[in-house]
């Protein structure tokens, strides 16, 4: 019988500076939920669900301190050691989230950018 089931995702650094900047974007004003188009993005871009996602930035949510919710406890050492380096650190989580996204060919919003024919 064949497996159908999805390869479970291996968090990258840049995977979890990407969803740590899209914790800081989405919280509190927006709910996390797997139907944000913006989280669903993401996912398309980590090639995982958005269900995924939603998992990380609760981790996220667990470890913001200025954060009254709990989160989901247990996040990864990798979330933390992130986290340690860029929640209280915005500026620098987004100016090094901005450089992934144009490495990665991701617009603000996490999906691809056009490309034209014959730009480098």
């Amino acid at each position: 019988m064949a497996d159908n089931k999805k390869q479970r995702h291996r968090w990258t650094r840049e995977d979890e500076i990407l969803s740590l900047e899209l914790y800081h974007r989405l919280a509190p004003k927006e709910e996390i939920k797997a139907t944000n188009p913006k989280i669903q993005a993401l996912a398309q871009a980590f090639k995982t669900t958005p269900a995924s996602i939603v998992l990380k930035l609760q981790n996220y949510r667990s470890l913001d301190k200025s954060c009254p919710d709990k989160g989901l406890v247990n996040a990864s050492r990798l979330s933390q050691e992130i986290a340690a380096e860029f929640m209280t650190n915005r500026t620098a989580l987004f100016q090094q989230a901005d450089t992934l996204k144009q490495q990665y060919g991701l617009d603000a919003d996490y999906r691809p950018v056009a490309r034209m024919v014959g730009s480098a």
